[in-house]
């Protein structure tokens, strides 16, 4: 339906309802005795009357917006026929829109209808609430997302979009007319929050808070994906106890990197307590793990206070009278010989030098101090000095066969020394914790170099400490926690050093100027202004300070920096509101025409049935 304002008898003026696009002059007839406040038939009576005509609105709302493609499409042809009509001669009608054709349906079926001013304002509301609302669920949208801050943000912009069209059919305007009010009432609510938003923004440079979400913002623009940092940075945990990481590789972003790579060289001092403090906490937990030599030493002590009674009752058995059967030993040694591995010329020579080391000792006590230089010659540390005898890589080489000569040795001597192979086993208990510690310890020192002045502690190299890791666990000596604390300080050094990665670029000079609103807002002033050009100095060098501290402190602590990110001024809800509101009002002019009208080809295929419309 349409309302039509016609002149009666005197220059009284009436408003009429009435069919889109009937003729104004066909309708005086039905001015008998209607003023311009005569309810309709349809008038809603009481609050139930009121329930129904808001249900109504809701519908036509929803459906409308539903209908849109359909009615763009209606309101081309219609535009098209009057010139197709002159141009061919036809005598084509107007084709009524979905949405007049609902509403007379509805006013046909007894719905009420809004009469007064009032009335027809909060239809108009009612229906651009609900179409745009209607609009978001068409987007595909879960029901969380239609329940949040922009869906009520689409909400008002319906509602004021709704009310403005409204308000300018009141007042006379024409279709087009009111289709910009619709659409200036709908950008109504983005506009005013836009504009309190830049102004909290011009005060930002001179508030904490503000100045928290200029750094913020920094970091939002820095980060190539802001939203994945910042979770890194929020379950960022220490790799060692004690060791604090930082931003910048906390949250596995190179951007936000290389911004912590500017922010060091423009405020060194703090990151360089946090490289003592880290190396520091490094060191600490090696101690921890691998003790110091005065642990050794300790323990070392105690083992032997266990081990050496152990010992010496074995050697002081009655059975040492009863020699050990050293023939067993050299039998297996002409089995290694006779062996295909006896061709190799390192194990040939080192089972001759053994056994001309063994000779025909049948003392066991004897016997177990050849098998000290055995063991040492399995390990590659002893270096025989008697002529001809294999070098200390030669016997290396030949590990597994010594060992085969130990064991049956071991077997000789606790034939005449029982209780020797349980001191063995004890000593060897007791020497694995002394022997995991010299492995810790050796790599270490040999990790350390130079020396950090401020906490007194070697510094840690990244590489070195990498290497010597990599050869310690080949040995296999590690508990599997030790493993794991060492992988982990391991991977920490390695963090440590990620702003050395040739991914990383090294920001320019002014990186960090360009983050400073003080300086963008006063800095064309200050050489220009002469008595207060010091002034504004003073403002761009105080904001420069305390966005830069913020930014210090971000990057020194991973989940401060997360919550600054999460501070920074997002571009959506406004850009949303404003896609929202001309979405439900502009997007179907734009998009409905385009399947009818994607070809010359298929327009001239349709305009035979447009012609028979």
């Amino acid at each position: 339906m349409a309302t039509y304002q016609i002149s009666g008898p005197g220059g009284a003026v009436y408003q009429i309802e009435g069919p889109e696009g009937a003729d104004p002059s066909a309708l005086v007839g039905a001015i008998n005795g209607q003023s311009t406040k005569a309810p309709s038939p349809n008038a809603p009576q009481g609050a139930l009357g009121e329930v129904a005509l808001a249900g109504r609105d809701v519908g036509e709302g929803v459906l409308d917006t539903l209908a849109a493609p359909h009615d763009l499409s209606t309101a081309i042809t219609n535009w098209a026929r009057p010139g197709i009509n002159r141009l061919l001669g036809t005598h084509l009608p107007q084709v009524t829109p979905f949405s007049a054709g609902l509403s007379n349906a509805l006013t046909s079926a007894g719905a009420p209808v809004a009469s007064t001013p009032g009335e027809k304002l909060a239809a108009s509301a009612i229906q651009g609430t609900a179409g745009a609302l209607t609009g978001l669920g068409a987007m595909g949208l879960p029901a969380r997302a239609i329940a949040s801050l922009p869906a009520l943000r689409a909400a008002l912009a319906g509602t004021t979009g709704g009310t403005s069209a409204g308000v300018a059919r009141q007042a006379g305007v024409g279709p087009v007319g009111q289709f910009a009010a619709g659409l200036a009432g709908g950008l109504m609510p983005a506009g005013i929050e836009g504009t309190l938003a830049a102004g909290s923004r011009l005060a930002d440079p001179f508030t904490r808070a503000g100045q928290a979400r200029i750094a913020g913002n920094a970091l939002s623009q820095a980060a190539e994906n802001p939203s994945a940092a910042a979770q890194n940075l929020l379950s960022a945990q220490p790799l060692v106890p004690g060791s604090m990481r930082t931003a910048g590789e906390a949250s596995g972003d190179t951007g936000l990197l290389a911004l912590e790579k500017g922010i060091r060289a423009r405020n060194p001092g703090p990151f360089g307590t946090r490289i003592s403090e880290q190396n520091a906490a490094r060191q600490a937990e090696l101690t921890n793990v691998g003790g110091t030599p005065a642990d050794i030493t300790a323990a070392q002590t105690a083992r032997d206070a266990t081990t050496a009674p152990m010992r010496q009752a074995a050697f002081t058995h009655p059975n040492n009278a009863v020699p050990a059967p050293v023939a067993d030993v050299h039998s297996t040694i002409d089995s290694i010989l006779a062996s295909p591995s006896g061709a190799r010329e390192t194990i040939a020579k080192t089972m001759n030098w053994a056994r001309g080391l063994i000779g025909d000792n049948t003392d066991p006590e004897t016997l177990y101090e050849v098998r000290k230089d055995l063991r040492l010659a399995q390990q590659g540390k002893l270096q025989p000095s008697s002529e001809g005898a294999p070098a200390a890589s030669t016997l290396a080489h030949a590990r597994g066969q010594l060992g085969q000569v130990i064991n049956s040795l071991d077997d000789a001597i606790e034939s005449s020394a029982p209780g020797y192979k349980a001191y063995l086993a004890r000593y060897a208990d007791m020497s694995e914790p002394i022997d995991q510690m010299g492995a810790i310890q050796e790599l270490q020192q040999k990790a350390s170099s130079g020396l950090d002045t401020a906490t007194g502690h070697p510094f840690l190299s990244a590489p070195s400490f990498s290497r010597g890791l990599a050869s310690t666990l080949d040995q296999g000596r590690l508990t599997p926690t030790q493993t794991a604390r060492l992988n982990a300080m391991r991977e920490d050094l390695q963090r440590g050093s990620a702003l050395s990665s040739p991914t990383v670029k090294t920001p320019g000079s002014d990186t960090f100027q360009n983050f400073m609103l003080g300086r963008k807002i006063t800095g064309g002033l200050t050489g220009h202004v002469p008595l207060i050009g010091k002034y504004l100095r003073g403002v761009n060098d105080f904001v420069d300070q305390r966005v830069n501290q913020e930014l210090t402190n971000a990057m020194l602590n991973p989940q401060h920096a997360a919550s600054l990110l999460g501070r920074a001024t997002p571009t959506s809800p406004f850009v949303h509101a404003m896609g929202i509101a001309l979405r439900n009002r502009a997007l179907p002019i734009a998009s409905a025409p385009l399947p009818a009208l994607s070809s010359s080809q298929s327009l001239r295929a349709r305009l035979p049935g447009l012609l028979a419309r």
